[in-house]
């Protein structure tokens, strides 16, 4: 999970697309980047809070590819997540394989998260797979 060590701390940025700032869907990116060699959409410089319908369309699961659904996370799969108490898709992270999240948010920052913390499971809506 080296992967995580430059990442972790990053402060949040709605719209941030890095290196040093970042929100959500931008870690995502970065991630994808930096470790599959795979470039994600950035969605212009639309914000966080506009990434929304990309995260309701994960979570539907419709029309999705190349996000297939996947009940067991493994690394680099995306978590799917709605706002604490809610069941809308507002939020997405990336998995680690070890039982951990990495995702930021305006009150945290980029850090990392069990996946069966209370802070997280009763969020998660789903999860993803990128399969091209």
């Amino acid at each position: 999970m080296s992967w995580t060590h430059g990442l972790v701390g990053a402060p949040y940025r709605d719209g941030g697309r890095g290196p040093k700032a970042f929100d959500c869907w931008g870690i995502v990116r970065q991630v994808f980047a930096d470790q599959l060699g795979v470039d994600l959409p950035g969605y212009g410089d639309i914000s966080a809070d506009d990434l929304r319908r990309v995260a309701r369309e994960m979570a539907r699961g419709r029309d999705s590819w190349p996000w297939a659904p996947v009940e067991v996370p493994q690394e680099f799969d995306v978590a799917v997540m709605a706002r604490p108490g809610g069941r809308v898709p507002v939020h997405v992270g990336v998995c680690t394989g070890t039982g951990t999240l990495l995702h930021t948010e305006r009150a945290t920052g980029a850090v990392l998260v069990p996946l069966d913390s209370p802070l997280i499971r009763f969020r998660l809506l789903g999860f993803r797979r990128y399969d091209p």
